[in-house]
């Protein structure tokens, strides 16, 4: 990607537990400072134990959604 362009990522997670986050922290690709961004989506269903977590996020892509 060129400096200063667009990028987009797809963010996968199992809704309807009783976890709700108030918010996310984002690093993009080589960077080292953080975005921290509001998470309005409603609640997170917790898998610290889970072997195959259902919430992920998908790798970085060029370009806008």
């Amino acid at each position: 990607m060129k400096p200063g362009g667009t990028a987009h990522t797809v963010i996968t997670w199992l809704p309807g537990g009783s976890w709700t986050p108030t918010e996310i922290v984002v690093t993009a690709p080589d960077e080292t400072t953080s975005t921290t961004l509001r998470w309005d989506q409603g609640p997170v269903l917790r898998q610290d134990g889970a072997t195959r977590p259902g919430t992920y996020i998908h790798p970085v892509a060029p370009g806008s959604v």
